[in-house]
């Protein structure tokens, strides 16, 4: 499972703003999270509160907003921990003072109360530890006196009265002692704190006990990873302990507290889990459930029951979506302060979406924001509203209303499509321009378009065409077809085989279409076939062929030519 927290050892200097720092790879932060940065050294002076923008699992690399902080300085002991939201700030509505220790006192009250202290206290005040009183003089201090005479003041055991020490007042030292300085051998019996000058390099073990040892705030002989030596001083903190580095760390701490399998839909109220019984969870306590698989999806909330096995939450917050069965309980602390130009959104009403913030509240996420119902206002009557639409890559799109009285609907296809701008240009596709009004054809001449329901002939397309008058027309050389009801004359065949002759009620083929040897005629062989042949050789037969031949052509009313018919 991905640890809620992790170090750095980054030099960060302590502020507002972005803030990048190298971490663990594959910690549980994502994008939009809470986080609290500290440093080890002194975690409750210097530390900064702020927002995940960046976090790569693979690298470590992590980026920060922060919004708030306290202390100063550069660190390079960072320990970074997962946050809870932050809450709405709170308002001091009234404070009384009790009167206690000789302390009196009034308040004014309301959100930013006076507070008026005094004290029946006339003289010097002594503390016992957990009240404070008036001094006695002579018992609990020494009034300044000429009665005394110049010396070491002493006090009286019972009655703690003060006077000056004479010398039986003072401890006798044993000088029962051989050897020299350098060298103790025999008991020395010395009382009270030990200092000493010279050559004192080697005392007899034991002779020094732990009582009569005087140690101060050593900082030059500390235990390192060169030597033996002394513990450092104690930082008076629970949570820290002393690292292999010699310096008091806080250890890093997993806040998962327990797991759930149970199939739970992610959302707000009353939520039942499953869990392992013995856990840290008490009635109250603020908890973040995560499903591992991915941690943007979580419930926020407090525990209302845990007994056994049986966990309750109420859940306030959530992000992502669905049920799952992969739950990890961790703990988590009251919902944070939401702070100025940044803030959480929380529910509106039916139409409207509220937040917490000043003006430029940025609403942030790695999901999607969705409006159940309702519709979302941007400005207000007097105050035009807009959206702007930042690029993949660079620049923005701003949407902006026309600035006219009433209301009006656009409309948007329920496709993947490409609105159409009024500038702009484009390609439409299965659109009716109901009575349309084009204002310029990029062409020359007129184009008339039949008011039926017709197809149009395109110049390069291969069409038919009926009912059509040619005027004048350059046919060139036609390569093949059929040419019908023609009229003029068949001036300009150069080539082709003509293979039929149209009569007046029936077509006539010529069985050889080839061309006649000299001398030959085209005689009838049936009522549709005809053939070239050698005819009777007289003078008056060839003649009469030859005259039947030219009065057929003499009029080519009828005469089609084509490649193989001639009609």
């Amino acid at each position: 499972m991905a640890s809620l927290s992790g170090t750095s050892t980054t030099s960060v200097t302590i502020g507002t703003g972005t803030k990048s720092f190298a971490t663990q790879p594959g910690l549980a932060f994502f994008t939009g999270g809470n986080l609290t940065i500290a440093s080890t050294a002194n975690p409750a002076v210097d530390y900064m509160v702020g927002i995940i923008t960046s976090y790569d699992t693979t690298t470590g690399s992590l980026t920060a907003s922060v919004s708030s902080y306290a202390g100063a300085g550069t660190h390079t002991d960072w320990i970074i921990s997962v946050a809870g939201f932050q809450g709405v700030p709170g308002t001091v509505v009234a404070v009384s003072v009790a009167s206690a220790n000789g302390f009196t006192g009034t308040s004014s009250g309301g959100g930013s109360p006076q507070l008026t202290l005094t004290t029946s206290v006339n003289g010097m005040i002594k503390g016992n530890g957990s009240a404070m009183s008036m001094a006695t003089s002579g018992t609990d201090y020494a009034p300044g006196t000429s009665s005394l005479a110049t010396g070491i003041l002493k006090s009286t055991t019972a009655t703690g009265a003060l006077s000056i020490a004479v010398p039986a007042d003072f401890p006798t030292l044993n000088q029962d002692t051989t050897g020299n300085a350098a060298t103790v051998t025999t008991n020395a019996n010395l009382t009270g704190p030990i200092t000493s000058t010279g050559n004192a390099t080697n005392i007899t073990d034991n002779s020094i006990t732990e009582a009569k040892l005087l140690i101060s705030n050593n900082t030059t002989a500390n235990v390192s990873a060169s030597a033996h030596g002394f513990a450092p001083r104690l930082p008076n903190d629970a949570t820290k302990y002393l690292d292999g580095t010699g310096n008091y760390t806080a250890p890093p701490v997993s806040l998962t507290i327990g797991s759930s399998a149970t199939s739970v839909t992610i959302g707000t109220g009353s939520k039942t889990f499953t869990t392992q019984s013995g856990l840290s969870i008490a009635v109250g306590q603020f908890l973040m459930i995560i499903s591992s698989a991915n941690v943007t999806n979580y419930m926020f909330g407090q525990a209302t029951s845990y007994s056994s096995t049986t966990l309750i939450v109420d859940v306030t917050a959530v992000g992502g979506s669905g049920a799952h069965t992969d739950w990890n309980i961790v703990a988590s602390g009251p919902q944070g302060n939401a702070g100025a130009g940044s803030g959480i959104v929380n529910s509106g009403t039916s139409s409207q979406l509220a937040y917490y913030g000043s003006t430029g509240t940025t609403i942030s996420g790695n999901s999607n924001a969705t409006i159940s119902s309702g519709a979302l206002t941007l400005g207000s009557v007097g105050t035009q509203g807009s959206v702007v639409l930042s690029g993949s890559t660079s620049g923005t799109t701003t949407i902006v209303p026309v600035a006219a009285a009433g209301s009006s609907t656009v409309t948007i296809p329920n496709i993947s499509t490409m609105l159409v701008g009024r500038s702009t240009t484009d390609t439409l596709t299965n659109k009716t321009l109901t009575a349309p009004v084009i204002s310029t054809i990029v062409n020359t001449g007129t184009l008339t378009l039949p008011t039926s329901t017709d197809t149009l002939v395109g110049r390069s397309t291969t069409d038919t065409l009926s009912n059509k008058t040619l005027v004048a027309p350059a046919l060139g050389t036609p390569a093949s077809g059929v040419l019908t009801n023609c009229t003029g004359t068949a001036a300009g065949l150069t080539s082709g085989a003509a293979n039929a002759i149209n009569s007046a009620s029936t077509t006539i083929t010529v069985n050889s279409a080839t061309a006649p040897s000299s001398g030959q005629v085209l005689t009838a062989t049936g009522s549709t076939s005809a053939n070239w042949q050698q005819p009777v050789q007289s003078a008056s037969q060839s003649e009469m062929a030859a005259a039947s031949f030219s009065n057929k052509y003499a009029s080519p009313a009828t005469m089609v030519y084509s490649p193989n018919v001639l009609s």
